[in-house]
């Protein structure tokens, strides 16, 4: 009886030691020191040198990552990230939320897998194939401010790839009582890789409070391509958001039209350039918009840090101007250097 009870804490322990060694909780991050130059940077003009603490290139961030192997080819995963400001330790947001980044757990098979949480909206998470600068410098670049919200809550998302198309599609719950509609947002996104080529595109759709109790759609499109020749990709893409009016809420449509490439000089240096043109309509401002091109140069001194320094020219038009730029200048030149370390 002793023998057959010993056996069995044996067995017992190198299934232990079997199922834990099929998990595993991965600690990592980026610390992003960067120092910006603008001029024009207040109604009378002159000049501003800001650090943003937040991160320029990349966003200050700690992740916690884990995964396990359920066997038969099933697998689960988790993230959790949070922000913070490395000048004062400080969350990077307003509203104390410790994970505001991203937070959620999901299941996966040989179908793809389905995550449920806080995550990057559809469109971010297509667009970033298609942005010259990867979605990096987010302080100041456009896009991914026009993300169809960049984040979402409650959000149930599926990701599946199949022979070089990735498919995705997310619905997130409000929870509103007696209206599941009210609040809730829904997406599908499409891209489509074979060799130097790739395609995709996304839609979206929230229901946004807008006053009140009262809420309004908000319909998102998106379609971007690239091609690569060597080490030079060219990006072209386009983004079309229509924010319908309620009550005393203004209507609001915002295109974003770009192109850029980027070039890897060498298995250090990569050179980055784009247009970005945004156009924004308001029935009461009328049209107003700008126009921003930018030159990236990102140096790897290791596959963990990386120095990098850029320089963008914006041009400011039309009536809404401050919307755009609160100091109503219709100009502005930026310099942004610093240092990334990732761990």
């Amino acid at each position: 009886m002793q023998k057959k009870i010993a056996v069995s804490y044996v067995l017992l322990s190198l299934y232990s030691i079997h199922s834990y060694a099929q998990s595993s909780v991965t600690l990592f991050g980026a610390l992003d020191a960067g120092v910006r130059f603008l001029n024009h940077s207040s109604a009378k003009g002159g000049e501003q040198i800001n650090m943003s603490s937040n991160g320029y290139h990349n966003n200050n961030r700690i992740d916690f990552a884990g995964t396990e192997d359920l066997g038969g080819g099933l697998y689960t995963h988790f993230l959790l990230e949070t922000g913070f400001n490395l000048g004062t330790g400080a969350l990077d947001n307003t509203t104390s939320q410790l994970f505001q980044r991203q937070a959620y757990v999901g299941i996966g098979g040989a179908y793809g897998y389905v995550d449920v949480g806080r995550q990057w909206t559809v469109a971010h998470d297509v667009l970033y194939y298609y942005d010259p600068f990867s979605l990096t410098y987010t302080p100041f670049l456009p896009l991914s401010a026009f993300s169809d919200g960049t984040r979402v809550s409650n959000d149930i998302k599926y990701t599946g790839l199949f022979n070089g198309l990735s498919v995705v599609a997310d619905n997130a719950i409000a929870g509103t009582p007696g209206d599941f509609a009210q609040g809730a947002s829904r997406s599908l996104g499409l891209r489509y890789s074979t060799g130097p080529f790739s395609v995709g595109g996304a839609y979206g759709y929230r229901n946004l409070l807008a006053i009140g109790t009262t809420y309004t759609a908000d319909n998102y499109y998106l379609a971007g391509t690239s091609y690569a020749i060597g080490p030079v990709k060219v990006f072209v893409g386009y983004s079309d958001e229509d924010q319908k009016g309620a009550s005393t809420f203004q209507a609001v449509k915002s295109q974003n039209i770009w192109g850029g490439i980027s070039y890897d000089i060498n298995y250090q240096l990569r050179l980055q350039i784009a247009n970005y043109r945004t156009n924004i309509n308001n029935p009461n401002t009328g049209g107003y918009g700008k126009n921003m091109s930018a030159a990236g140069l990102t140096y790897s001194l290791s596959k963990r840090t990386d120095l990098y320094g850029e320089v963008d020219y914006t041009t400011f038009r039309g009536v809404g101007i401050t919307a755009l730029n609160p100091t109503g200048q219709a100009n502005q030149t930026g310099f942004t250097v610093g240092m990334v370390q990732k761990f």
